[in-house]
């Protein structure tokens, strides 16, 4: 399940609804005391209750007269089918659990007058209304016969509680609906629906930034409790099946007793049933890491111990990428910054925004550093500011309006400024561009001094004209119209009608020295040499790659051909393809061109495009 949206309300200092949606990569930014850790103590609270639980003192303060906490998470990509009852499986668009938009929306509802803080967990669904339908889920399977032999209704499989509704609602079809509450976690039946819905939700991962370094320091423990949960995640069939051979011994022992016991009393043996009051917890597993000495690593610099957790999502991105479809997990970092020397932030950061591109993986992290902030996503930015010091708004990046009414209050927040020693502003289409130029202008830089690096070269801003970094749009935003050099690279896209047709001739028409392109080839992927893919990606090919061949989706559909996966490329939703693409478009610009140099640059660009932009742009550095 992907979380797509958090909405609280009277949770601490967010007393009004307040809606947070996420994307791959979320960035909560503002400053401190503003409401961004709360965030992700709410998401922990929902998922885990366990680093971060409930009390007493969540509700809001300014709100006395009510002590309820409301913590509702909105999921995207639930599973199709789900197995409610023994023998038979059903979907929550069947049971009518989702919301008008297909959404499925869990609300936990928290009273914080009480000792004990148990949630009431509702669906908030687009839910049949009529009473002969809309209590279908907390029936059990004796009333449910009733309802349908009441009603004359035939039933194919009359021992499937599924079966039995579904029959239902197909004779009372078609069924008026409004979106309403539907408890879960009360009776029998609609406990059983939670607990599967549960065991679909996503792994959730708090590490937060103020540790207390003792023996359960759980900046050093999350990590390993995490690897230990996926694992348990990992094995989840094979700890079913064996829960369910455990069960079924043990029921045939208490069977087998209470039959014995007929023979004493019959009276007191029919009163009595085999249950089991709790499930197995199987993440007791206790793993910690120490050093040669028996030294256990919280007792190491706090500095250290964050390096171990860079470390631990780098092996996770790795295991992710080589293992493909697994359990979701969304990794929720607070002030990733902190004790780090500014080299291993980057690192940091980098490393987040990998894991968030792999399936199934969701970052969410926290920051009010400038230096942390340039590199993240527009997209990814949510803005958190208190309102006349009060209560906290969250201001979404994510389309170009937003951004423009948003960003400048981030700018002015972080101290955003753009690099007065710019000479040069490289306009190109995406990030993906970005890397692209930097890295091939530093590999060919090597072979020839002649060809200037663009990487971390301040005389020249790359500038994404789609989807850019908190950095880039800053500079794009004041640099432009500040009489400095442009240079406009754009992808054809196709050999007829390119996007940026228009936009190139208008440039080029300007005669003061500014400059407009449009590549040859599809884009900029269809420069990179085949060779430098096949080794990157391990995919065997010797045709090179065609002018106007998607590169991106045959690295994708060729790498998913040859994993174990049960569904075809085809079979595939969009969005999962889309995110297979730009993994692959990413991992091209990134890895793939670093297998590149001059000889394979010119066979795979025998008209010598790259090269003669490389070379325009450095002879205008030089000047």
């Amino acid at each position: 399940m992907k979380l797509e949206k958090l909405i609280l309300e009277n949770f601490r200092s967010y007393r009004d609804r307040t809606e947070i949606t996420f994307s791959d990569l979320t960035a909560l930014i503002g400053k401190n005391e503003h409401g961004k850790s709360s965030v992700l103590e709410a998401l922990e609270i929902f998922f885990n209750n366990k680093t971060v639980k409930i009390d007493r003192n969540d509700a809001c303060k300014t709100n006395a007269e009510n002590s309820i906490v409301k913590i509702t998470c909105e999921f995207s990509d639930f599973p199709s089918s789900l197995t409610l009852d023994t023998t038979s499986e059903t979907s929550l668009e069947r049971e009518c659990l989702l919301t008008a938009d297909g959404k499925l929306k869990i609300l936990k509802e928290y009273d914080c007058s009480k000792s004990t803080i148990s949630p009431k967990i509702y669906a908030v669904a687009n839910h049949p209304i009529a009473p002969e339908v809309s209590d279908l889920l907390a029936l059990k399977i004796s009333d449910l016969k009733k309802r349908a032999s009441d009603n004359q209704i035939e039933v194919a499989d009359n021992r499937s509680n599924a079966e039995l509704r579904q029959a239902i609602r197909e004779h009372f079809s078609p069924m008026e609906r409004q979106e309403g509450l539907i408890l879960l976690n009360n009776k029998e039946d609609t406990k059983a629906i939670w607990e599967q819905i549960a065991s679909w939700m996503p792994v959730y991962a708090l590490f937060q930034s103020d540790r207390m370094s003792s023996e359960d320091d759980n900046e050093v423990t999350d990590p390993m409790k995490i690897a230990v949960e996926a694992a348990v995640r990992q094995a989840s069939q094979l700890l079913e099946d064996f829960k369910q051979e455990v069960r079924r011994h043990a029921i045939d022992v208490a069977n087998r007793t209470i039959q014995h016991l007929r023979e004493f009393d019959p009276l007191i043996a029919a009163e009595l049933n085999p249950d089991f009051k709790s499930e197995p917890k199987w993440e007791s597993f206790k793993l910690t890491i120490t050093d040669d000495n028996g030294v256990p690593i919280n007792k190491r610099g706090s500095g250290t111990r964050r390096l171990l957790l860079l470390s631990f999502f780098k092996a996770e991105a790795a295991k992710r990428r080589e293992e493909g479809t697994r359990k979701h997990i969304i990794f929720a970092v607070e002030e990733p910054e902190n004790s780090q020397h500014p080299n291993y932030q980057k690192a940091l950061i980098n490393t987040l925004m990998s894991i968030s591109e792999e399936e199934n993986s969701q970052v969410i992290l926290t920051t009010h550093v400038p230096g942390l902030s340039h590199s993240i996503p527009v997209r990814s930015i949510r803005y958190v500011v208190k309102e006349d010091n009060l209560y906290p708004s969250v201001y979404s990046c994510e389309n170009e309006e937003e951004a423009t009414a948003n960003l400048e209050r981030v700018i002015e927040t972080l101290g955003v400024i753009p690099d007065s020693r710019v000479k040069i502003l490289l306009f190109v289409e995406g990030t993906n561009d970005v890397a692209f130029f930097e890295n091939l202008s530093e590999k060919i830089h090597e072979e020839d001094p002649n060809i200037l690096s663009l990487k971390n070269n301040p005389a020249v801003a790359i500038i994404p004209v789609g989807g850019s970094t908190l950095k880039q749009w800053a500079e794009q935003r004041y640099l432009r119209g500040i009489n400095k050099t442009e240079f406009h690279i754009y992808d054809r896209d196709g050999q007829n009608n390119p996007p940026y047709l228009a936009t190139v001739e208008g440039i080029n028409a300007r005669n003061n020295g500014d400059k407009a392109y449009l590549t040859n080839k599809r884009e900029l992927e269809n420069y990179v040499h085949i060779n430098a893919i096949c080794a990157t990606f391990g995919i065997a090919r010797t045709q090179p790659i065609e002018n106007m061949e998607n590169v991106p989706e045959y690295v994708a559909r060729t790498l998913h051909e040859a994993s174990l996966s049960p569904h075809t490329w085809d079979q595939l939703e969009q969005d999962k393809l889309g995110k297979k693409i730009s993994q692959a478009k990413k991992r091209i610009n990134k890895e793939a061109i670093q297998r590149m140099n001059l000889a394979l640059l010119r066979e795979s660009d025998p008209d010598d495009e790259i090269l003669g932009w490389l070379e325009q742009i450095s002879g205008i550095l030089r000047q």
